[in-house]
């Protein structure tokens, strides 16, 4: 089984990528920054996922079983809507017989009664979700930051974990 983690090199992908290699689960890490100890992943790829010949490759190459898709959460303007074209360029590009699972990490639901430019880039991604999950027949789990963010990980990968075991927390 692979899993693919996109924001590998943010506070979210960084753990959830040390939290399913110490469990030692096949972990692909994509994010357009790098450091040294890439955090540990099995495969690591310097990526901007706005690319689309890009993405093509790197599915074609790892043929994610899980996608893990950590929401980059930021105001700056040069990522307008970065969220909603970085994620649709995965999904177009990802085999559908493989995937299936998608799992987004997401800071909060953009609930706030304030019109804001990152309540709507919050929910244009939230649409692409629920249209490629329909589209392709696809589970999907949407993580919040306040819930347990490495427990709702491991509920999501344990059916697909050899059986559908328990994986234990040590």
């Amino acid at each position: 089984m692979e899993i693919l983690v996109t924001g590998a090199m943010s506070f979210q992908g960084s753990k959830i990528i040390q939290f399913l290699r110490s469990r030692d689960y096949n972990v692909i890490g994509v994010d357009k920054y790098i450091n040294e100890d890439r955090n540990h992943a099995t495969r690591f790829f310097k990526l901007d996922l706005k690319h689309r010949d890009s993405v093509r490759l790197l599915v074609d190459i790892c043929k994610p079983t899980i996608v893990i898709y950590c929401y980059e959460n930021t105001e700056q303007e040069e990522f307008v809507d970065f969220n909603a074209i970085t994620f649709a360029n995965l999904m177009i590009n990802i085999d559908k017989d493989t995937l299936k699972e998608i799992v987004l990490c997401i800071d909060t639901l953009p609930e706030d009664p304030m019109i804001s430019m990152k309540n709507i880039y919050k929910q244009n991604l939230l649409n692409l979700q629920h249209y490629f999950s329909h589209k392709y027949d696809i589970n999907v789990t949407t993580i919040l930051e306040e819930d347990n963010l490495l427990k709702c990980v491991k509920k999501v990968i344990t059916p697909y974990s050899g059986g559908g075991g328990e994986i234990n927390d040590d």
